[in-house]
Protein backbone atom coordinates (compact mmCIF):
# COMPACT_ATOMS: atom_id res chain seq x y z
CA UNK A 1 0.00 0.00 0.00
CA UNK A 2 1.63 3.06 -0.72
CA UNK A 3 0.77 6.65 0.88
CA UNK A 4 0.88 10.00 -0.74
CA UNK A 5 2.06 12.70 2.65
CA UNK A 6 1.30 16.09 1.94
CA UNK A 7 1.82 19.10 5.25
CA UNK A 8 -0.72 21.81 5.06
CA UNK A 9 -1.69 24.51 7.88
CA UNK A 10 -4.86 25.28 8.75
CA UNK A 11 -6.87 27.94 10.92
CA UNK A 12 -3.14 27.37 13.10
CA UNK A 13 -3.63 23.22 12.93
CA UNK A 14 -0.17 21.61 10.88
CA UNK A 15 -1.64 18.42 9.46
CA UNK A 16 0.08 15.02 7.80
CA UNK A 17 -2.02 12.80 5.47
CA UNK A 18 -2.47 10.90 3.15
CA UNK A 19 -3.61 12.87 -0.35
CA UNK A 20 -4.13 9.58 -2.26
CA UNK A 21 -7.26 8.61 0.34
CA UNK A 22 -10.36 10.22 1.60
CA UNK A 23 -9.86 13.22 4.25
CA UNK A 24 -11.38 16.10 5.44
CA UNK A 25 -10.10 18.72 7.85
CA UNK A 26 -12.90 18.56 9.64
CA UNK A 27 -13.08 15.22 11.17
CA UNK A 28 -10.12 16.72 14.11
CA UNK A 29 -12.81 18.86 15.33
CA UNK A 30 -14.83 17.53 17.65
CA UNK A 31 -18.12 20.57 16.95
CA UNK A 32 -17.71 20.12 13.51
CA UNK A 33 -18.09 16.45 13.66
CA UNK A 34 -21.14 16.68 15.24
CA UNK A 35 -22.34 19.71 13.09
CA UNK A 36 -22.10 17.33 10.23
CA UNK A 37 -24.32 14.54 11.75
CA UNK A 38 -21.15 11.89 11.68
CA UNK A 39 -22.24 9.75 14.31
CA UNK A 40 -19.45 9.49 16.95
CA UNK A 41 -19.01 6.82 19.80
CA UNK A 42 -16.38 6.97 22.79
CA UNK A 43 -13.50 4.59 22.62
CA UNK A 44 -11.61 3.40 25.87
CA UNK A 45 -7.73 4.45 25.36
CA UNK A 46 -6.23 4.83 28.58
CA UNK A 47 -4.91 8.13 29.08
CA UNK A 48 -5.25 9.52 25.71
CA UNK A 49 -9.09 10.58 24.88
CA UNK A 50 -10.12 8.70 21.57
CA UNK A 51 -13.29 8.74 19.58
CA UNK A 52 -14.81 5.96 16.89
CA UNK A 53 -16.56 8.43 14.46
CA UNK A 54 -17.91 7.50 11.07
CA UNK A 55 -17.91 9.50 7.65
CA UNK A 56 -18.27 8.68 4.14
CA UNK A 57 -19.60 5.27 4.90
CA UNK A 58 -16.42 4.08 6.46
CA UNK A 59 -15.57 4.14 10.41
CA UNK A 60 -12.01 5.97 11.76
CA UNK A 61 -10.81 7.05 15.28
CA UNK A 62 -9.70 9.85 16.09
CA UNK A 63 -7.26 10.45 19.59
CA UNK A 64 -5.93 13.24 21.24
CA UNK A 65 -2.54 12.14 22.97
CA UNK A 66 -2.55 12.61 26.38
CA UNK A 67 0.33 12.55 28.95
CA UNK A 68 1.09 9.76 31.95
CA UNK A 69 3.02 9.67 34.66
CA UNK A 70 4.74 12.33 36.50
CA UNK A 71 4.40 14.40 33.51
CA UNK A 72 0.66 14.53 33.60
CA UNK A 73 0.77 16.19 37.48
CA UNK A 74 2.13 19.76 35.08
CA UNK A 75 -0.04 18.95 32.19
CA UNK A 76 -2.62 16.53 30.77
CA UNK A 77 -1.75 16.76 27.03
CA UNK A 78 1.36 19.56 26.19
CA UNK A 79 4.55 18.19 24.81
CA UNK A 80 7.48 20.68 24.07
CA UNK A 81 8.00 21.40 20.23
CA UNK A 82 11.29 21.05 18.73
CA UNK A 83 10.09 20.41 15.14
CA UNK A 84 7.38 20.12 13.19
CA UNK A 85 9.11 17.02 11.87
CA UNK A 86 9.52 15.80 15.57
CA UNK A 87 6.06 15.84 16.94
CA UNK A 88 4.52 12.53 18.04
CA UNK A 89 1.69 12.79 15.96
CA UNK A 90 3.77 12.95 12.55
CA UNK A 91 6.39 10.23 13.63
CA UNK A 92 3.53 7.84 14.79
CA UNK A 93 2.06 8.40 11.09
CA UNK A 94 5.31 7.79 9.18
CA UNK A 95 5.73 4.36 11.30
CA UNK A 96 2.14 3.33 10.39
CA UNK A 97 2.79 4.03 7.06
CA UNK A 98 5.74 2.11 6.93
CA UNK A 99 4.32 -0.68 8.75
CA UNK A 100 1.33 -0.75 6.05
CA UNK A 101 3.84 -0.65 3.33
CA UNK A 102 5.30 -4.24 4.50
CA UNK A 103 2.42 -5.80 5.07
CA UNK A 104 1.69 -5.53 8.71
CA UNK A 105 -1.70 -5.72 10.69
CA UNK A 106 -1.58 -2.11 12.25
CA UNK A 107 -3.96 0.74 11.74
CA UNK A 108 -4.20 2.60 8.71
CA UNK A 109 -2.84 6.42 9.13
CA UNK A 110 -5.35 8.86 7.97
CA UNK A 111 -4.20 12.05 9.14
CA UNK A 112 -2.02 13.38 11.96
CA UNK A 113 -2.07 17.22 13.48
CA UNK A 114 -0.60 19.38 16.34
CA UNK A 115 -1.07 22.75 17.24
CA UNK A 116 1.49 25.06 18.93
CA UNK A 117 0.91 26.07 22.22
CA UNK A 118 4.28 28.80 22.68
CA UNK A 119 6.96 26.27 23.53
CA UNK A 120 4.80 23.34 23.83
CA UNK A 121 2.32 21.64 21.24
CA UNK A 122 -0.99 20.00 21.22
CA UNK A 123 -1.67 16.22 19.03
CA UNK A 124 -4.49 14.48 17.72
CA UNK A 125 -4.13 11.55 14.87
CA UNK A 126 -7.00 9.48 12.63
CA UNK A 127 -7.12 6.10 11.68
CA UNK A 128 -9.14 3.69 9.69
CA UNK A 129 -11.08 1.90 12.43
CA UNK A 130 -9.98 -1.55 13.27
CA UNK A 131 -13.17 -3.43 14.29
CA UNK A 132 -14.59 -5.77 14.39
CA UNK A 133 -11.34 -6.41 16.27
CA UNK A 134 -11.41 -5.55 20.36
CA UNK A 135 -9.15 -5.08 22.92
CA UNK A 136 -7.98 -8.41 23.86
CA UNK A 137 -8.65 -7.42 27.73
CA UNK A 138 -12.72 -7.36 26.73
CA UNK A 139 -12.43 -10.29 25.19
CA UNK A 140 -10.74 -12.15 28.35
CA UNK A 141 -13.24 -11.13 30.77
CA UNK A 142 -16.09 -12.38 28.47
CA UNK A 143 -15.05 -16.19 27.76
CA UNK A 144 -11.51 -18.23 26.90
CA UNK A 145 -9.76 -17.52 23.66
CA UNK A 146 -8.97 -20.63 22.32
CA UNK A 147 -5.59 -21.63 21.69
CA UNK A 148 -6.06 -20.93 18.24
CA UNK A 149 -6.11 -16.62 18.60
CA UNK A 150 -3.33 -17.33 21.48
CA UNK A 151 -0.84 -18.95 18.82
CA UNK A 152 -2.48 -16.07 16.07
CA UNK A 153 -1.51 -13.27 18.74
CA UNK A 154 2.43 -14.71 19.15
CA UNK A 155 2.91 -15.71 15.26
CA UNK A 156 1.69 -11.98 15.07
CA UNK A 157 4.28 -10.60 17.20
CA UNK A 158 7.25 -12.40 15.89
CA UNK A 159 5.89 -10.50 12.06
CA UNK A 160 6.41 -7.18 13.88
CA UNK A 161 9.68 -8.37 15.53
CA UNK A 162 11.14 -9.57 12.70
CA UNK A 163 10.55 -7.08 10.96
CA UNK A 164 12.90 -4.39 13.47
CA UNK A 165 9.29 -3.44 14.74
CA UNK A 166 9.63 -2.13 18.36
CA UNK A 167 6.02 -1.12 20.47
CA UNK A 168 7.37 1.15 22.89
CA UNK A 169 4.15 0.00 25.04
CA UNK A 170 3.32 -3.56 24.29
CA UNK A 171 0.47 -4.16 26.89
CA UNK A 172 -2.79 -6.23 26.55
CA UNK A 173 -4.90 -3.21 25.51
CA UNK A 174 -2.68 -2.73 22.47
CA UNK A 175 -3.33 -6.19 21.08
CA UNK A 176 -6.57 -6.44 19.26
CA UNK A 177 -8.18 -9.59 18.29
CA UNK A 178 -10.88 -10.82 16.12
CA UNK A 179 -11.93 -13.90 17.65
CA UNK A 180 -14.26 -15.39 15.07
CA UNK A 181 -11.46 -14.63 12.13
CA UNK A 182 -8.49 -15.23 14.17
CA UNK A 183 -7.10 -11.84 13.67
CA UNK A 184 -4.91 -9.92 15.56
CA UNK A 185 -3.88 -5.98 14.87
CA UNK A 186 -1.00 -4.10 16.87
CA UNK A 187 -2.45 -0.56 17.82
CA UNK A 188 -0.80 2.69 19.61
CA UNK A 189 2.23 2.75 17.80
CA UNK A 190 3.21 6.53 19.99
CA UNK A 191 6.58 6.51 20.59
CA UNK A 192 7.22 3.24 18.86
CA UNK A 193 9.99 2.66 16.10
CA UNK A 194 12.10 0.17 13.69
CA UNK A 195 15.23 -0.88 15.37
CA UNK A 196 18.66 -3.29 14.56
CA UNK A 197 17.22 -6.84 15.41
CA UNK A 198 18.47 -8.06 19.02
CA UNK A 199 17.40 -10.41 21.17
CA UNK A 200 17.11 -8.26 23.90
CA UNK A 201 14.18 -5.66 23.15
CA UNK A 202 12.39 -8.77 21.67
CA UNK A 203 12.25 -10.35 25.31
CA UNK A 204 11.30 -7.55 26.44
CA UNK A 205 8.65 -6.82 24.42
CA UNK A 206 7.07 -10.07 25.16
CA UNK A 207 7.99 -9.95 29.01
CA UNK A 208 6.28 -6.63 28.92
CA UNK A 209 3.09 -8.31 27.65
CA UNK A 210 3.10 -10.77 30.53
CA UNK A 211 3.31 -8.79 33.27
CA UNK A 212 0.56 -6.54 31.70
CA UNK A 213 -2.00 -10.11 31.27
CA UNK A 214 -0.53 -11.36 34.64
CA UNK A 215 -1.68 -7.45 36.15
CA UNK A 216 -5.12 -8.18 34.69
CA UNK A 217 -5.32 -11.98 36.21
CA UNK A 218 -4.70 -10.26 39.62
CA UNK A 219 -6.93 -7.05 39.10
CA UNK A 220 -9.89 -9.50 37.43
CA UNK A 221 -11.74 -12.05 39.09
CA UNK A 222 -13.60 -13.20 36.10
CA UNK A 223 -10.51 -13.66 33.83
CA UNK A 224 -10.24 -15.95 31.08
CA UNK A 225 -5.93 -16.13 31.31
CA UNK A 226 -3.80 -19.11 32.24
CA UNK A 227 -0.08 -20.31 32.22
CA UNK A 228 -1.21 -22.40 28.97
CA UNK A 229 -2.54 -19.40 27.44
CA UNK A 230 0.69 -17.58 27.19
CA UNK A 231 2.98 -20.74 26.67
CA UNK A 232 1.04 -21.23 23.58
CA UNK A 233 1.52 -17.55 22.64
CA UNK A 234 5.19 -18.05 23.58
CA UNK A 235 5.47 -21.48 21.74
CA UNK A 236 3.99 -19.87 18.60
CA UNK A 237 6.09 -17.08 18.57
CA UNK A 238 9.16 -19.02 18.64
CA UNK A 239 7.87 -21.37 15.53
CA UNK A 240 6.89 -24.15 17.10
Amino acid sequence: MSFQASHILIAGRHILYDSGSAFDPGWFDAGERRRRGWPAEDAAAGRQRAEFFRAGGDEYLVKHYGRGGLPARLTEDRYLYIGWNRTRPFAEWRLLAALHRRGLPAPRPVAASFRRRGAAYTADLIVASCRPAQPLPALLRAAPLGEANWRAIGKTLRRFHDEGVWHADLNAHNVLVDKDATYVVLVDFDRSRIRRAANRWKRANIARLERSLDKLAAQFSALYFSRADFNALRDAYCGG
